[in-house]
């Protein structure tokens, strides 16, 4: 019974432990005012906006994977790649419609790119942690 509800458990952790990871980084970032630093007589507060959004969508990523794994009660392996690849679904299928409706964003295929790249490497934590789950 308890398995059982872990298994319940385990999209539940993702999607919560994801946005609750997210939204802390998203809260810092806001909270911090990078608005006015200058670097040679440019600002550069929009670049560093861009650098700590890609920072946290890749932290989305990773916390989405790595809290469904670690909910899981066993297979955390399969678990993690199963959950890697439907974070890589989600993402690319939002960055289809987003060309399709708005057109190229290159700051959006960053955000994918993020994304993914953190799922992947929640991924391999995961098969490091648990390596007798072959």
């Amino acid at each position: 019974m308890k398995s059982t509800l872990r298994w319940i458990a385990t999209p539940f952790a993702s999607i919560i432990g994801g946005a609750i990871v997210y939204l802390l980084i998203s809260i810092w970032i806001k909270g911090n005012n990078y608005g006015f630093q200058m670097y040679n007589g440019m600002e550069v507060g929009n670049i560093t906006d861009i650098i700590l959004a890609i920072c946290a969508q890749a932290a989305f990523g990773g916390a989405f994977v790595l809290f469904g794994s670690i909910t899981a009660p066993s297979h955390q392996r399969i678990v993690s790649i199963v959950l890697a690849s439907f974070v890589g679904f989600l993402s690319l299928t939002s960055l289809f419609f987003s060309f399709a409706g708005y057109g190229f964003s290159f700051l959006y295929l960053l955000h994918v790119a993020a994304t993914i790249t953190g799922a992947i490497m929640a991924c391999r934590h995961v098969h490091e942690e648990y390596p007798q789950d072959a």
